[in-house]
């Protein structure tokens, strides 16, 4: 064999040994890394002016690039320095900047409101909460509907799909409506409302409950069956003093507001 031919022959053989380390090399290299896994995991965000905005503490996660999951999480919501809002969950799971709280999912504010769910999703960049069968209790109320979503600066709540509330006065008042929102324990509900008391029962298009008065106004024209009779007005307010209205009232009494109480 020629000078260079054997010159050839090694010049390709060393050739084709680098292809194939370069092939191997390029190989180890796109094997994708084990995700981190950490204990007592704590995250933080800020807002764009540096205050803290939210923190996360978790039992247990593992993280990779933008994704991952923790255990027996906790985040807590902040504004002007302040806690405002706590979501604890048996899983929390994130991707970028969406987060999924899931399992045994409880939302709890300052004021005493409490929500429970199985799952709910924030979404940073958007600034709100949202969960579908949620149940909300406040010092005052307690309400339940299909869909549900919280602006976070706002703290305003709000429901819609087979939307329940019970007012927490005597007697207690029982309304079914296609819309509600809560804020600072304000309840308004609309369309289709329908109010069961004790012993009346109210169609309206919309009612307000202000726990600070303890009022309970109905608007929108208000119809009601009532022991005595049927009222219809534009406004019905309910308060611990009675019954009043406003605006074209029309009353029916019957038989039995004229019987009076014996009390022989």
């Amino acid at each position: 064999m020629s000078k260079t031919k054997i010159f050839l022959t090694i010049g390709l053989l060393l050739i084709g040994a680098g292809i194939i380390l370069l092939f191997l090399s390029s190989s180890r290299q796109e094997e994708p890394s084990p995700p981190t896994q950490a204990q007592g995991v704590s995250l933080y965000g800020y807002d764009e002016e540096g205050a803290l905005s939210w923190g996360i503490e978790a039992r247990e996660g593992e993280m990779k690039d933008d994704k991952g999951s923790l255990s027996e999480a906790e985040v807590i919501f902040y504004a002007d320095g302040k806690e405002r809002l706590q979501a604890r969950a048996d899983t929390l799971t994130f991707e970028g900047r969406e987060v999924t709280l899931s399992g045994n999912v409880e939302v709890i504010r300052h004021d005493g409101y409490h929500l429970q769910t199985e799952a709910i999703t924030w979404v940073e960049a958007v600034g709100e909460l949202t969960a579908t069968r949620a149940r909300i209790t406040s010092t005052a109320a307690s309400l339940e509907a299909g869909q549900f979503r919280y602006d976070l600066k706002s703290e305003h709540s709000f429901l819609e799909e087979g939307v329940t509330a019970t007012l927490d006065r005597s007697p207690p008042l029982h309304i079914v409506g296609d819309k509600a929102e809560e804020k600072d324990g304000r309840l308004i509900l609309t369309g289709g409302v329908v109010v069961q008391g004790d012993e009346e029962t109210y169609h309206c298009a919309r009612i307000t409950y202000d726990p600070g008065t303890e009022e309970t106004q109905l608007s929108g024209e208000v119809n009601g069956t009532l022991p005595s009779g049927t009222i219809r007005a534009e406004l019905v307010t309910l308060s611990s003093d009675g019954i009043s209205a406003g605006g074209g009232v029309h009353l029916l009494l019957n038989h039995r507001f004229f019987e009076g109480t014996d009390s022989a």
